[in-house]
């Protein structure tokens, strides 16, 4: 009935498999939890991780290079031996004691998808991951009624339910290593006219990246944005980035714009990296980078 896949490098995965693990058998479905390790450098986790395998239904195996999340899910996908996969990153667990059996019960022959919901824990962090702590809380932790307005628009590839001929059709027009790849997944699933159900049944996100790594990654993803613009992939009018370089492009203010912010870029990247950040500075940093890469297309 379901397979629970799991992506992983260099993180401990063992308390994650233990509760799904548990639960999946308390709901008495059948179902199979996998986890593949992308080639982890770390062997201590690796060693703690493939003790997973013991528990009844559980295999674990791993790449013998580094392949990317995209690559090792479609791995995953097309070893698992049932219709429904439910995906988990790594460094999420459930909120819920019925987590699986939550989403067994809202299965129903007309979707294709379900979506419970990303969140965060309610005490801050340290001071050095606070910007991705805040981000998560302010950008992804969205009600279900809100989540229902945007159904494509508001899932997270870190924790959802799909059946397995539509995950291998749209995974495999993903491009592979690319940091944002969400927004893609996202038109794919739009594009097919995939019928979702957005639930209340949330992963915690834990694994939160240090500020300047977060950063990194967030400007990563602003150009995984026009490479997939360049080809074609998704609409120049997708995200809330791009929506507001449209704005500021028909007032033509978008030359203006970057004429003002740029002598206090360094000074917004010290204030996203520092331990109180701003989410609206940290959008106008992206925002800036984003007009430079478009000038620049």
């Amino acid at each position: 009935m379901v397979s629970i896949l799991i992506p992983t490098y260099n993180y401990d995965i063992t308390k994650l498999v233990s509760l799904l693990h548990k639960q999946a058998t308390d709901t008495g479905i059948d179902f199979e939890i996998m986890i593949c390790d992308d080639a982890s450098s770390d062997q201590q986790i690796k060693l703690k991780n493939k003790k997973t395998e013991t528990l009844p239904h559980c295999f674990y195996f791993e790449n013998k290079s580094n392949l990317g999340r995209t690559k090792t899910r479609q791995n995953l996908a097309t070893r698992a031996n049932h219709n429904w996969l439910l995906f988990l990153d790594a460094d999420v667990l459930p909120k819920n004691n019925d987590f699986i059996s939550r989403y067994v019960k809202e299965i129903k022959k007309n979707t294709d998808v379900l979506f419970g919901g990303i969140t965060y824990q309610e005490n801050k962090p340290e001071k050095v991951k606070i910007l991705r702590w805040k981000y998560g809380r302010r950008r992804e932790n969205i009600a279900v009624s809100n989540r229902k307005r945007k159904p494509y628009q508001t899932i997270n590839s870190g924790c959802f339910f799909i059946k397995k001929n539509i995950f291998i059709e749209i995974n495999t027009r993903l491009l592979s290593n690319y940091y944002g790849m969400d927004i893609l997944f996202q038109n794919c699933l739009k594009k097919r006219e995939t019928v979702i159900l957005h639930i209340d049944n949330p992963v915690i996100h834990l694994g939160l990246e240090d500020n300047d790594i977060f950063l990194t990654k967030s400007l990563n993803a602003v150009k995984t944005t026009i490479t997939l613009e360049k080809n074609k992939l998704i609409k120049p009018n997708v995200s809330r980035l791009q929506k507001t370089y449209l704005q500021l492009n028909y007032l033509k203010l978008s030359g203006v714009f970057q004429f003002v912010i740029t002598p206090f870029l360094p000074l917004i990247k010290k204030i996203s990296c520092s331990k109180n950040p701003s989410i609206f500075l940290f959008d106008l940093y992206r925002l800036s980078y984003y007009v430079k890469l478009k000038k620049n297309a």
